[in-house]
């Protein structure tokens, strides 16, 4: 049942607390083990998944199985992050994948990167000199 909590008497605030079911609640992520001889990467944000998931010496056993998924998914999301370990402007990395400076190109083989915090903008995204960086979690994904 609810419980609800006061500071009598001055009555300034109350607490409810709700009980969830136990039937509702999944495993922690301490509960949770990957098995390793099945991981699939469909998509750059199952990857995410795991790179965010898995402690680093359990990254260290998968790295290599997901990045070969990855460049199935996307063949220049590694060149990408390995290109931009440095900071690079969207120029650069375009010519980098031989494409012209549009801002679909753009978006199609750095964007998802972007989304998913594997590169990040070194300014505000309204700058002329803006450029991209990979992060740590992008780093993960190269070879050590």
């Amino acid at each position: 049942p609810p419980k609800f909590d006061t500071n009598d008497p001055e009555r300034t605030y109350f607490i409810a607390e709700l009980p969830v079911h136990p039937a509702f609640m999944g495993p922690s992520a301490a509960q949770v083990e990957v098995d390793i001889s099945v991981l699939t990467v469909n998509k750059l944000s199952d990857a995410d998944g795991l790179i965010r998931s898995l402690s680093s010496s359990r990254w260290d056993q998968v790295r290599d199985q997901v990045r070969d998924q990855v460049v199935q998914v996307n063949k220049n999301v590694l060149f990408v992050l390995e290109f931009c370990q440095t900071p690079k402007s969207r120029k650069e990395i375009c010519g980098l994948l031989e494409l012209t400076n549009k801002d679909s190109n753009f978006k199609r083989y750095a964007g998802e990167p972007l989304e998913l915090g594997w590169i990040e903008m070194t300014s505000n995204p309204h700058d002329s000199d803006v450029k991209y960086i990979t992060t740590e979690n992008g780093k993960k994904l190269l070879s050590k």
